[in-house]
């Protein structure tokens, strides 16, 4: 299970769920060029120039958390985690900041990662992205009901929230609720092709309800036969 819901944090907090908030408001004339890298999948040209005005001003709390971002989406985790603790200690109060930080956390301490997010909670209660991560962080701690509890506020919060839909639907799957997780997970593709993560979500949730066929065609959409069985042998000693 915690596999299955850290490949749903690094959609979540990386990118699907988030059009985050943007880190503080700010004069900075490369910040939107900044964001625009980001969202266009360019996370090195983002790096290069956040780094480049982390350069000319250690101090700047808002390069260092865009720097942060860059090295998030690119994997470089620690190196992300360093840059948003020194973004923190210029403003603790900077809550893209504690969302990234969280969002590092989720990997190797969930329970940090939840005091990460609620941090943010207790100054924006409605934030989508932190209420999120905080189910997410729950449901890595095997509390799947708080977990679902805190998926839901975030979809009332911002109804279009894809993330949070796909995280509260595996949720319910491995917590026994396989008929609303499935009712939640197979509208995900609309009218277009579903994408692989979005399969591999969908799979988990038929399995859980016992519709291993199901399961298999899809899984053997992307692996061998095999390793399709072996992929749903182990999403069945979820349940």
């Amino acid at each position: 299970m915690r596999a299955i819901f850290l490949a749903c944090a690094l959609t979540a907090l990386a990118g699907c769920a988030a059009q985050p908030s943007r880190p503080v408001a700010s004069n900075h004339s490369v910040d939107k060029v900044l964001e625009a890298a980001m969202q266009a999948n360019m996370p090195d040209v983002a790096l290069r120039m956040a780094s480049e005005q982390v350069d000319r001003n250690p101090s700047d709390a808002i390069a260092l958390v865009h720097q942060a971002d860059a090295y998030r989406a690119m994997g470089r985790e620690a190196a992300a985690e360093a840059a948003y603790k020194r973004a923190l200690l210029i403003n603790p109060d900077n809550m893209h900041a504690q969302i990234g930080m969280g969002s590092v956390l989720l990997h190797r301490d969930p329970a940090a990662a939840e005091a990460a997010f609620r941090s943010v909670l207790t100054h924006q209660p409605q934030n989508p992205q932190a209420l999120t991560g905080l189910g997410i962080a729950q449901d890595l701690r095997g509390e799947h009901h708080a977990a679902q509890v805190s998926y839901r506020a975030a979809l009332s919060a911002r109804p279009d929230l894809q993330a949070a839909r796909v995280d509260l639907g595996l949720s319910l799957a491995v917590s026994g609720q396989s008929s609303e997780a499935l009712a939640l997970l197979q509208p995900a593709a609309g009218d277009r092709p579903m994408t692989r993560q979005e399969r591999d979500d969908l799979a988990v949730a038929l399995a859980a309800a016992g519709r291993n066929d199901e399961a298999l065609r899809i899984l053997g959409e992307e692996m061998s036969d095999e390793d399709a069985h072996s992929t749903l042998a182990a999403y069945r000693q979820l349940f």
